[in-house]
């Protein structure tokens, strides 16, 4: 006889016997995603723990268990550099975008984010713009700041490898403000890694390794490991830039164990692709080749049409230094076809220019012109002097916040005076207060140095309405124009005067305190016991250091930080 008393009991039953077994299915696959945290980067390991949680999520219908499987096994594919798997598992996990993505944003930004890197590194830029416009509408629709500087930063990267430097450089600058904002520091190595790129391209190789050796400071001091290791790479390829065989050697020796141990292909293939170019430097052949050929062969598994046309490029050089020089023209040819393909205008430049010296050295002149009109041409559009300037007004320095350190000096100090509860109430108020006290010190410190920048921005203007010539004549019978001036340093009895378009100072002896009274009415001022700087060449200050319109950093000393700001109030109200 039918019961609905036993029939609700059964039910019941069956109900949280089914929940149990879900919570326990969840239990499980969270425990999984903990152990994977482990192996951010050794994609084998994520492989193997992403197609366990994936078994278990399909064996009981969990899709969000489902979509932490397709995530890692994404990621593991796109850290080996195989970006064709990669996307297949994204769009696996996007599928689930309308149900989940407001409840597991992370997971969907994650995933978005690096199918459009993987599209673009696949070769296909225009496609891989439009996933990141996607992943910006996702950031701002969820009121990730962080996110959406992220994306600015990526896109920057997209613009750049096309050829629009001024359009990356707008879009970094995007990026600083919003981390700046947030105070978030760990997210600056990578910005100021691809800064320290776009000076590079634009030919400013000393600048470009101070923004990567900041990028190393900052990554190191906030264990930044990956952006560490990829500042070290371009490190390397300023060395090269720089005809610095040794140093570019020493920086990628350091990386590719760190590659290897992790199964990192593609910066591992791109480190032999850099140091296949230093032995061609060095003039050692058979290293040469060895290397280039281990990042031909890996970029050809990993179907990368970028690291190929790179590696096919050095390859060329290579063999034009061997004096073989249709062997030379041939990689050269070979890489024009693949960057052609993914429409990277700074790699074409690279080779058009590289065939017209051969061309030349094989006494073809007639082509060697046409190949060097094309690089010409092409250069006319990448590098304009406006993107120089627009660089070296978002180039901010970040000094580490010495904070940490003072308070782990403190708790050190405080466990030899635990013995008694009166002493460490004591340790505690003083903590209290001086945190309190550091607290208003950092307060105070951002609002001098937002004054500083706004009396900056004021007298720049007035600057610029002064066309008024002045010259400065010096004991050594050198003349100097006060405009293109752009810094004085003192050293011992000598100053060194610098001034624009100028590698070599102007020497003089003579003394700060001297220059000082001939300069101060000229819109000078002492920032540092050595050194006086022309206020209108000042593009940033920060709290312990300010850059110039070239991209030079001078120390700005708390004693000067008041008679900077002074200065430029007396100019400002003057003009």
């Amino acid at each position: 006889m039918f019961s609905p008393s036993r029939y609700l009991t059964a039910l019941l039953l069956v109900f949280t016997f089914y929940l149990s077994a879900a919570q326990q299915t969840d239990k499980e696959i969270e425990a999984l995603a903990t152990e994977a945290l482990k192996y951010e980067r050794v994609p084998d390991s994520l492989s193997a723990i992403g197609s366990k949680i994936l078994s278990i999520a399909k064996n009981t219908a969990n899709e969000p268990g489902l979509i932490e499987g397709y995530l890692m096994l994404g990621h593991a594919n796109y850290v080996k550099g195989d970006f064709k798997t990669s996307i297949r598992y994204y769009d696996s996990l996007l599928a689930y975008k309308e149900q989940w993505a407001s409840k597991l944003y992370v997971k969907f930004y994650r995933a978005q984010r690096n199918k459009a890197i993987a599209t673009i590194r696949s070769g296909k830029t225009d496609e891989g713009l439009v996933q990141f416009e996607k992943l910006l509408k996702l950031t701002i629709e969820n009121d990730d700041a962080l996110g959406t500087a992220g994306t600015y930063n990526n896109i920057g990267i997209s613009k750049k490898n096309e050829g629009n430097v001024a359009e990356a450089i707008d879009l970094y600058a995007k990026a600083i403000h919003i981390y700046d904002s947030l105070d978030a520091v760990t997210a600056m190595p990578s910005v100021l890694i691809n800064i320290g790129i776009a000076q590079s391209l634009m030919g400013n190789n000393p600048k470009s390794l101070e923004s990567f050796h900041e990028a190393v400071k900052i990554a190191k001091r906030h264990k930044v490991t990956r952006d560490e290791y990829r500042a070290y790479n371009n490190l390397a390829v300023s060395f090269l830039g720089a005809d610095q065989a040794d140093s570019a050697i020493f920086y990628l020796k350091k990386s590719i164990p760190r590659y290897k141990k992790n199964n990192i292909k593609r910066e591992e293939y791109l480190a032999y692709q850099n140091l296949g170019a230093a032995f061609t430097l060095k003039k050692q052949s058979d290293s040469a080749y060895f290397y280039l050929n281990k990042s031909i062969i890996g970029f050809k598994e990993l179907e990368n049409p970028r690291g190929l046309a790179e590696s096919y490029s050095r390859m060329a050089d290579h063999y034009n230094e061997m004096k073989k020089y249709d062997v030379a023209i041939a990689y050269g040819d070979s890489s024009i076809t693949k960057a052609k393909s993914i429409d990277n205008f700074v790699i074409l430049k690279g080779n058009y220019s590289r065939l017209s010296s051969i061309y030349e050295s094989k006494k073809d002149f007639e082509k060697a012109n046409q190949y060097l009109k094309v690089s010409q041409e092409i250069e006319a559009k990448l590098f304009q002097l406006e993107s120089s300037k627009q660089l070296n007004e978002i180039l901010t320095k970040y000094q580490v916040d010495q904070k940490d350190d003072t308070i782990k000096a403190l708790h050190k100090e405080k466990s030899i005076y635990q013995s008694t509860a009166f002493l460490i109430s004591v340790i505690a108020a003083v903590l209290l207060i001086f945190f309190i006290l550091l607290w208003l010190r950092n307060k105070n410190s951002k609002k001098e140095l937002m004054a500083l920048r706004a009396e900056l921005a004021s007298f720049n203007e007035a600057a610029l309405q002064d066309k008024t010539p002045s010259l400065l004549h010096l004991k050594s019978k050198a003349v100097i124009d006060v405009k293109e001036l752009l810094y004085v340093k003192s050293d011992g009895h000598y100053l060194e005067f610098y001034t624009e378009g100028s590698n070599k100072p102007e020497i003089d002896r003579n003394t700060l305190k001297d220059v000082i009274e001939k300069l101060s009415l000229e819109g000078f001022a002492q920032v540092h016991k050595s050194y006086l700087v022309n206020l209108a060449q000042i593009r940033i200050i920060n709290s312990t250091k300010l850059m110039l319109e070239d991209g030079t950093w001078l120390p700005l000393s708390r004693t000067y930080k008041p008679h900077l700001k002074e200065t430029l109030l007396h100019t400002t109200s003057n003009s």
